[in-house]
């Protein structure tokens, strides 16, 4: 069939049909499986969300032979159209399979697909190993497709599939279908078909009152944008049983729905998470190993050990770090990080503690008095007490701890020397550990 609009070989993926594009990748319909010839019109629905699809997007003519007869091959194969067509002709084109032979062509509207291919008596010959065979089959008149398309039930959780576990794709049931209809599942990646039901005349064909079929767990693999195809056929008219032995022929009107199926990338939980503790007096820094497949992190973060209490607090890391510099000082916060890749989100890592250095005491001074030194300071934020710390040098190392578990904001060093100039500093505390230290400040006895 070579119709105005477009026509040409066949894809190489075997039992296949030409190739649609649908998100970015190739959609072959795979329309025999076993010993059979399939003569056709297909109308084309394409669903991208939950709502079931009512339009069509494009019209397909098929004429396929798949036979395995005694071992033998096909030779060659030709399709004689009725006479009103005005096509000459078709001679069928191999596939990689030699045992496959088939014509096809597709067309934008149906007005175009009619005046192709009309209704009337078609003619297959098929040379192969045993001979030539010659059949016919007959397409009505007027054309008959099934009321209404398939229409995949859980369009949303089949664009979020695990593909560790078995798959379950549902559709909505065949109106009126019965046990000599049939429904076709194929399911294609990039290399070709991944899955596929057998067709009508096969073992195992699902017919018109099948509404779902199992996909085995691991038959998908992580992180793959599938085009996936449901074909709804009802028979035109007689089979042909007896023209060519051990091949029956199928005069059908067939829906097809195309839709996508999305794999999660089944994204592990990130290991080997830290968080420190006290390093830094502003922030908290959070560090994890890279995850297998992981595009970004998002990082979590609680004051209680309980995932399910946490609120995400940065998306988008692209790193293996980051830095919490919202976290309030010396308070125990818990993180947890999470690998993602688009809408695909990996399980919660084991939680970390961690927390921010308390901050140095503000507006620290020293006042000079006869008898002690008068030290001063601003409470330091979530400060349980305070350590002051005396040296004779502005080297804070060299210096020695003097008073500790101040609950106060001010203190006098009474061991102060005459004669002596001392460098002061004060740290905050509490149940976490010390803090950033203030200071040094200058005092002596006046």
């Amino acid at each position: 069939m070579k119709p105005q609009s477009q026509s040409g070989r066949r894809g190489e993926t075997k039992r296949k049909h030409s190739a649609i594009k649908m998100e970015g990748l190739e959609i072959r319909r795979l329309f025999t499986a076993g010993d059979s010839t399939i003569l056709g019109k297909v109308e084309e629905f394409t669903q991208t969300s939950a709502t079931a699809p009512t339009v069509p997007t494009s019209y397909e003519a098929t004429a396929d032979v798949n036979e395995n007869v005694s071992g033998t091959a096909i030779s060659s194969g030709l399709l004689t159209l009725p006479e009103s067509s005005g096509v000459s002709p078709q001679p069928f084109t191999e596939e990689e399979d030699v045992s496959h032979w088939g014509s096809q062509a597709q067309f934008e509207t149906l007005a175009g697909l009619d005046g192709t291919v009309p209704g009337g008596t078609y003619t297959i010959n098929v040379v192969d190993g045993n001979g030539n065979h010659t059949y016919t089959m007959s397409l009505p008149g007027t054309d008959s497709f099934p009321s209404a398309p398939a229409a995949v039930v859980g369009f949303s959780a089949l664009q979020s599939v695990n593909s560790s576990q078995a798959l379950t794709v549902t559709w909505s049931p065949l109106e009126g279908g019965t046990s000599s209809d049939f429904v076709e599942l194929n399911i294609s990646g990039a290399g070709g078909t991944v899955f596929q039901t057998p067709n009508i005349g096969a073992s195992g064909a699902l017919n018109g009152t099948s509404t779902s079929v199992v996909v085995p767990a691991g038959t998908l693999q992580p992180g793959i944008n599938y085009s996936a195809s449901i074909i709804y056929g009802e028979l035109a008219g007689p089979v042909d049983t007896t023209d060519y032995p051990g091949v029956n022929g199928y005069p059908v009107f067939a829906t097809e729905t195309d839709f996508s199926i999305q794999t999660l990338y089944n994204l592990a939980a990130p290991t080997g998470v830290a968080a420190s503790q006290g390093t830094f007096p502003h922030h908290t820094t959070i560090t994890w190993a890279a995850v297998s497949g992981a595009a970004s992190y998002q990082v979590y973060r609680s004051t209680v050990d309980n995932f399910a209490d946490a609120n995400k607090l940065v998306g988008g890391v692209s790193g293996t770090a980051y830095s919490d510099t919202a976290a309030a000082p010396g308070v125990l916060h818990y993180y947890w990080v999470l690998a993602r890749n688009g809408t695909d989100i990996g399980p919660e890592s084991a939680a970390v503690s961690g927390f921010t250095e308390l901050n140095a005491p503000a507006a620290f001074q020293s006042t000079d008095a006869v008898h002690h030194v008068a030290l001063t300071w601003d409470t330091a934020v979530n400060a349980a007490s305070y350590q002051i710390f005396r040296g004779i040098t502005s080297d804070f190392s060299s210096a020695t701890r003097i008073a500790a578990g101040i609950t106060t904001t001010f203190f006098d060093d009474t061991t102060a020397v005459s004669g002596t100039d001392y460098f002061y500093w004060v740290r905050p505390k509490n149940a976490l550990g010390v803090g950033a230290a203030a200071g040094p400040e200058e005092g002596a006895l006046s």
